[in-house]
């Protein structure tokens, strides 16, 4: 009786659907199938399936981007437990997803580092970690590439993006990342980091201030990418 008590208390369990697993898992199976995944017929530029890419005309100024999930259902809830109801370590699964996600996308490119979208320091407070970086620092584990928290700054406070529409992110974000003081990055190549891509408006700012401190080349990977929806 006092065994079995003890296992229904202190047993782990999914964090989408509260079933019992293994010490080693955060998801089970059935809830690990049911994840929206993005296809492997991908545009090199979004990351979305090319079916679901709309970004022909665009040009950014990051090299490529890739991401495992489409940010909805299952992997929505998942993004909001970790990123809003302090489950830190849902960063384990997204960050093992993501970096089988950065060997097929990029099979040729060798990252010199991985960088974390930055938060405000006033974001900081708030939040009380970027989820950002927990996500590079469980990536730089898994793909052998060091992870670099302070090559990026995020000088001022900018409204959440959730809700905006594509100018309005653009706009939003103008001028807000630098790269960190004394960083200097000639001849790297560069993994950005994030939860979601949305419009690629953060990916787009982050990039400019990682090339203006020398960055060869700046790719972004992200837990999700939104279905794609055009600028009204």
């Amino acid at each position: 009786m006092l065994e079995r008590l003890l296992t229904v208390l202190f047993c782990k369990r999914c964090a989408l659907c509260d079933k019992v697993i293994a010490q080693e898992e955060e998801l089970c199976e059935l809830c690990r199938v049911k994840l929206p995944r993005i296809g492997s017929n991908i545009c090199p530029f979004c990351g979305r399936d090319r079916q679901n890419c709309h970004c022909g005309l665009e040009h950014f100024a990051f090299d490529g981007a890739a991401a495992p999930l489409y940010y909805t259902g299952q992997a929505r809830h998942l993004i909001h437990q970790f990123k809003y109801y302090g489950q830190r370590h849902l960063a384990a699964p997204l960050a093992q997803l993501m970096a089988g996600r950065v060997r097929e996308a990029f099979p040729g490119e060798r990252f010199d580092l991985l960088v974390p979208v930055p938060m405000h320091r006033l974001e900081r407070r708030e939040r009380e970690y970027n989820h950002s970086a927990l996500l590079a620092r469980e990536l730089s584990r898994r793909l052998g590439v060091p992870c670099r928290e302070k090559a990026l700054s995020k000088v001022r406070e900018t409204r959440r993006q959730r809700g905006l529409t594509g100018a309005e992110r653009r706009q939003n974000l103008r001028d807000a990342f630098t790269p960190g003081k004394g960083v200097t990055l000639a001849g790297k190549t560069v993994l950005l980091i994030d939860d979601v891509l949305t419009t690629g408006s953060t990916a787009e700012e982050c990039a400019k201030a990682l090339k203006s401190a020398g960055a060869k080349g700046v790719y972004c990977v992200t837990a999700c990418a939104t279905l794609w929806e055009r600028e009204k």
